[in-house]
C-alpha cells in the first residue's frame, strides 16, 4: 500500500486517496469505480511509488474516454515546446468564458513598449503572461511575479489593466503571497482551488487537440499552424480538408474520439 509519493521534483508527501478521488471525479467515474481503483493501488503499489508510476497504473485501469480526459495535464504539457499555442489556448479558454481577447499586443508604457500576450476584458481589463514550461516540476517563483508587477507598473499611467498570469505548472508560496498583496491574479494548474487551470477547462469543456490518442506529434503540429488548438476548433472543421492537412485516412474516427470529450 503507498505511503509515500516522490513527485516529479524530486519532494515526497504522503499518498492521499482524497486528491486521487478528485482527479477520478474529474472524468466523471462513479464512486464505486473510485474505490474499485483506490483498493487496486493499496493492493498492488509499493510503500514508496513516484507520480509517474501512480499515474500510469491508474490510466491502465481506466476505459479509453475516461483515459483521455485523465491525460489532461500531459496534454497541456504536449502544446509545446514552443510557448505560442499556450498563449492561444489560454485566450481561447477566456473566450468561452465571457471574455474578449486579444492576443500579441504591443503597448507603449511610460518607459518602455511590452509585448503583451494575451488582453482580457470583461467588466474589468487584464493583461496576461502565459508562462509555459515543459517541465512539470517546475514552479514559478517570485521573480516571475515581480516581473509582471514591474510592467504593470510603466504601463499603469496609460492603462488601467490588471495583472493576471497563467501557468501549466505551480506558483511557488511566496509568489502567492506577494501576488495577493499587490492585486495580481494568479492560475495555475491547481491554483486558485475553485478557479484553477484545470477547473476551468472542465468547466467550460475547453480541451486541447493534444489531448486525443489517436494524433501524433506531427498531427499536433500541423493542426496546430493551421490555427486548430482546441477540439472545439477540430469538430468544425471540413473532415476533407483535415484529410489533406494529416493525410490520414483515419480522420473519421479521430473526430468521433474527439466528440466523446465534449458530449
Amino acid at each position: 500500500m503507498p505511503e509515500i509519493v516522490i513527485k516529479k521534483d524530486g519532494s515526497k508527501e504522503p499518498f492521499d486517496e482524497d486528491k486521487v478521488r478528485r482527479s477520478l471525479t474529474r472524468v466523471n467515474l462513479p464512486k464505486e469505480k473510485q474505490e474499485e481503483i483506490l483498493s487496486l493501488i493499496q493492493k498492488n503499489l509499493p510503500q514508496v511509488v513516484t507520480t509517474k508510476k501512480l499515474f500510469q497504473y491508474i490510466f491502465s485501469l481506466l476505459k479509453k474516454p475516461e483515459k483521455i480526459k485523465y491525460n489532461l495535464k500531459k496534454a497541456i504539457f504536449l502544446l509545446g515546446p514552443a510557448g505560442y499555442p499556450f498563449e492561444h489556448f489560454i485566450a481561447h479558454l477566456l473566450r468561452k468564458d465571457g471574455f474578449e481577447t486579444k492576443t500579441n499586443v504591443f503597448l507603449q508604457g511610460k518607459c518602455v513598449t511590452h509585448e503583451i500576450d494575451v488582453l482580457a476584458i470583461k467588466e474589468s481589463q487584464y493583461f496576461i503572461e502565459a508562462k509555459f514550461h515543459q517541465r512539470e516540476g517546475k514552479k514559478n517563483d517570485i521573480k516571475t511575479v515581480l516581473y509582471i508587477y514591474g510592467r504593470a507598473i510603466d504601463l499603469f499611467d496609460k492603462y488601467q489593466f490588471i495583472p493576471w498570469i497563467f501557468t501549466n505548472t505551480k506558483f511557488t508560496q511566496e509568489a502567492i503571497k506577494f501576488a495577493l498583496c499587490r492585486n495580481i491574479k494568479l492560475t495555475s494548474w491547481n491554483f486558485p482551488e475553485d478557479e484553477s487551470l484545470s477547473v476551468l477547462i472542465e468547466k467550460l469543456k475547453c480541451y486541447p487537440i493534444t489531448i486525443l490518442t489517436s494524433l501524433n506529434q506531427r498531427d499536433f503540429q500541423i493542426l496546430i499552424k493551421n490555427d486548430i488548438i482546441l477540439i472545439e476548433d477540430l469538430l468544425k472543421k471540413d473532415p476533407r480538408f483535415l484529410f489533406k492537412i494529416l493525410a490520414r485516412k483515419d480522420v473519421e474516427e479521430i473526430l468521433e474520439e474527439a466528440k466523446l470529450l465534449i458530449q
